[in-house]
């Protein structure tokens, strides 16, 4: 996601990181085994942990995917605000999170329309699960916002657009977590005002706008944009008190300097002596997932993916999200906005089945290393490197273990293997897994990998280039599974060529000496070295 590929796709990646054919890369999108969902809550304590302030603000928007056919999930003809039109594409509601220090992004959800949703053969195809029901962008916004809140996210202000700003039940649920919000309508939403704020009255927002003074209006800037200060005329109105003590509801107006008839209007909920400016920065806050998109797309290839199913939709998003916040909180972190330990893991609950290093891993830092050296299109660079770091050689390519420092799947406990359970015989191996996967395993994470992939975990490791073996480990124990019958890997038996290897012949394996030491605490065999 990284790469200086043109586009991030399974071909593409594939000739970026020297393989002959995709499915390497594709598996990770559908056939790998890791819980996107679990991937996604680590981006949001990432997130947060390094960019987060109590002035922070969460903001939601739509993007479009275009697409031809009719089999991608969700696909239908609808109005895309990437084209400007109604096209054939998809629809994906983010929800991302700005603060003085940055911004990133926290989820993702694909808006699955009601004809897909009441399609039960075209949702079987697509891999669509049963759980899933039909939900407005609203509804899936609540979903993510919801979930970001109870999540331990800490935003003193949530905005959007139109979309959501004129769904009444999306306003309620945010009212009732006391969540403060500044949301666009369109000029016909009706307002209400109530004493002691205004006398009793029901007015569209534009007709409210037009009765109120001259002298109301101030020139204000919304934030530094592109070209210099964003500066506008705003209105601000207190129409009645909350249903709360201590909080009011307000119209925010905007309107443009340069273009007087151009308005603007939001619906704000605050808290009681909130100043205007406040509210005109949180206004202006919302274009920053504009420039959020883009990046994604031009940087880290939000849209550049070619699968069909739900799985490897929300799979693309979660590895694409994961890639532009690190490359955010490298850019904070060179401006001096975020603490060195910002980008760890927040602290959590340790599983009985983890073992001290294992905990330790969960805390580490992605290190990031020759890495694309322009973006793919004309939207401003992020740094790829932080200065005054010693990376190992590691082509960051589609993995969850490049973007995601511990193992949220069945497979944590086979990568974490303690010496007493390392010590067992292969007929009853720690995790109950067999013998050759435990081996398998083993060998993707072992410091002499060259070019290994687990096939049943998580793990990808991914052109570590400085082995002095001829042949990777995992292709070593590929052919082993493939020509020992029980799959079992005999110290000095020689083996078979991997098809498709681009390793070389395969060497014999041998059991480590005294004092060699691998990832897996000394249970893993290492190939014998060559001339």
């Amino acid at each position: 996601m990284l790469s200086s590929a043109e586009r991030k796709n399974g071909w593409q990646l594939a000739e970026e990181t020297g393989y002959t054919q995709p499915r390497a890369i594709q598996r990770v999108l559908d056939r790998s085994v890791w819980d996107a969902d679990a991937v996604r809550d680590d981006l949001r304590d990432y997130v947060v942990a390094a960019l987060g302030d109590p002035a922070g603000v969460l903001v939601v928007d739509e993007t479009g995917f275009l697409k031809q056919g009719r089999k991608s999930v969700g696909v239908k003809r609808q109005y895309s605000g990437t084209a400007g039109r109604i096209e054939n594409c998809q629809i994906g509601v983010f929800l991302g999170y700005a603060s003085p220090k940055g911004w990133g992004g926290l989820d993702r959800a694909l808006y699955l329309p009601q004809e897909w949703a009441d399609d039960a053969e075209r949702r079987t195809a697509a891999g669509v699960p049963e759980k899933v029901a039909f939900q407005t962008k609203p509804q899936l916004a609540l979903t993510m916002l919801t979930r970001a809140l109870d999540g331990g996210v800490s935003a003193a202000w949530m905005t959007a657009d139109e979309v959501y700003g004129g769904d009444g039940a999306f306003r309620r649920a945010l009212e009732e977590r006391g969540q403060a919000y500044i949301l666009a309508v369109k000029r016909t939403q009706t307002v209400t005002t109530f004493p002691p704020l205004q006398p009793i009255g029901y007015w569209h927002a534009d007709e409210l706008a037009a009765r109120q003074p001259m002298a109301a209006w101030q020139r204000l800037s919304c934030g530094a944009g592109a070209q210099g200060e964003r500066v506008y005329d705003w209105l601000y109105v207190a129409l009645r008190p909350g249903l709360r003590d201590g909080w009011v509801y307000g119209l925010l107006v905007r309107r443009s300097v340069s273009a007087p008839d151009d308005l603007a209007y939001y619906l704000v909920y605050a808290r009681t002596g909130t100043s205007v400016q406040e509210v005109v920065r949180v206004a202006g806050t919302r274009w920053s997932i504009e420039t959020f998109f883009k990046q994604a797309k031009g940087q880290v290839g939000l849209d550049h993916y070619e699968v069909r199913s739900w799985r490897g939709w929300h799979r693309h998003m979660t590895l694409a999200l994961w890639a532009l916040a690190i490359l955010a909180v490298e850019a904070a972190r060179q401006k001096g906005g975020v603490r060195q330990a910002g980008a760890a893991q927040r602290p959590r609950a340790a599983s009985p089945t983890e073992s001290p290093r294992t905990r330790r891993r969960a805390g580490c830092r992605p290190r990031l290393v020759a890495l694309a050296s322009a973006p793919s299109s004309n939207s401003p660079a992020l740094p790829h490197q932080t200065p005054g770091c010693s990376h190992q050689s590691v082509t960051v390519i589609l993995s969850a273990t490049a973007i995601w420092c511990r193992t949220r799947s069945s497979s944590r406990a086979a990568v974490s293997t303690s010496a007493t359970s390392a010590t067992r015989p292969p007929s009853s191996p720690a995790d109950g897994s067999s013998p050759h996967r435990q081996s398998l395993r083993r060998w993707a994470r072992s410091p002499g990998c060259r070019d290994s992939t687990s096939t049943f975990s998580t793990i990808t490791c991914s052109a570590i280039r400085a082995s002095p073996h001829r042949c990777s480990p995992a292709c070593a124990a590929w052919a082993g599974l493939a020509g020992g019958g029980d799959g079992s890997i005999r110290p000095g038996a020689a083996v078979a060529d991997r098809p498709g290897c681009r390793c070389g012949p395969a060497q014999p394996v041998r059991p480590l000496r005294d004092g060699e030491r691998g990832e897996s605490q000394g249970t893993a065999q290492v190939p014998e070295r060559g001339p």
